[in-house]
């Protein structure tokens, strides 16, 4: 048997692990797609973000119908799709025997549930039932990007 209050405090602790983990896929994007700098003067290790830039090469035509050609920075963020690990949903469901032992409440997840001559089952059947909703991309980055977005267009006649 199995106390429910400590069954629960890990799946707690296990919620709270994958947000961990999913802040620190926040981290990496902003490692992949940006440079690290130390700011000059700055105390406690302030850092500024420069993003990673690339070339493209962007063929138009001129009012002779001649191809130019013309060069646009752009950052590397705004060529990549803008997702950020996250759990869509999930739902974990767990049917148990339950009893109360002393002030705790038990749960077994070993066997399936014995009935009684009467098709009951002989302990009481529990399920619980715990969804996991979505998190979203921070605002904060979405406009950032969209900041780059609009300086690419400005580049582009």
């Amino acid at each position: 048997m199995l106390s429910l209050k400590s069954f629960i405090a890990s799946i707690h602790d296990a919620i709270l692990q994958a947000s961990d983990s999913m802040m620190d896929k926040h981290l990496d994007l902003l490692e992949r797609h940006f440079t690290a700098q130390p700011e000059s003067g700055a105390t406690g290790g302030q850092q500024i973000l420069t993003p990673k830039m690339v070339t493209l090469e962007y063929h138009t035509a001129d009012q002779s119908l001649n191809t130019v050609v013309r060069q646009v920075q752009v950052p590397l963020i705004t060529l990549v799709p803008l997702v950020v690990p996250r759990i869509e949903k999930a739902v974990l469901a767990a049917d148990f025997e339950m009893e109360i032992a002393g002030d705790e409440v038990q749960i077994n997840f070993a066997s399936p549930a014995r009935r009684s001559m009467f098709g009951r089952p002989k302990r009481p059947i529990g399920r619980l039932e715990i969804t996991l909703t979505p998190q979203e991309t921070p605002e904060g980055l979405k406009a950032v990007v969209e900041a780059y977005e609009r300086a690419v267009k400005a580049q582009v006649p």
